[in-house]
């Protein structure tokens, strides 16, 4: 599955305002349902991810899984960087920090633009 900017990265719904022209996409205000997902990695560094409320419970239950059969396959589809993919790959996730919605998160550190 292809990550698509401001989708769900477990079910690819739609959970951001999207605006498309051409050569360009502006991800807008989150959906009310629209979370982030900050998660530990090995190396001690956090990395955020999108979730829907709906698909919360089976990331949450199954990081590890999650990270190698929805991350790292983004990853490798949008043509990154080899050393950032073998960085990915050996720094998987340990567990979840804390969920919140992308909303209060946009509050707290974003100025939303749209």
């Amino acid at each position: 599955m292809t990550k698509t900017a401001g989708h769900c990265s477990k079910c690819d719904k739609p959970v951001f305002k999207i605006r498309n022209q051409p050569g360009r996409t502006y991800v807008g205000l989150p959906a009310a349902d629209a979370l982030c997902v900050s998660l530990l990695m090995l190396d001690g560094s956090t990395a955020d991810v999108t979730v829907c409320e709906a698909c919360l419970s089976e990331v949450f239950g199954a990081v590890p899984e999650f990270w190698r059969e929805v991350i790292l396959p983004a990853f490798a589809e949008e043509g990154s960087n080899p050393d950032f993919w073998s960085f990915m790959s050996e720094n998987p996730p340990l567990g979840v920090l804390y969920v919140r919605p992308w909303r209060e998160v946009g509050a707290d550190a974003l100025i939303w633009k749209y």
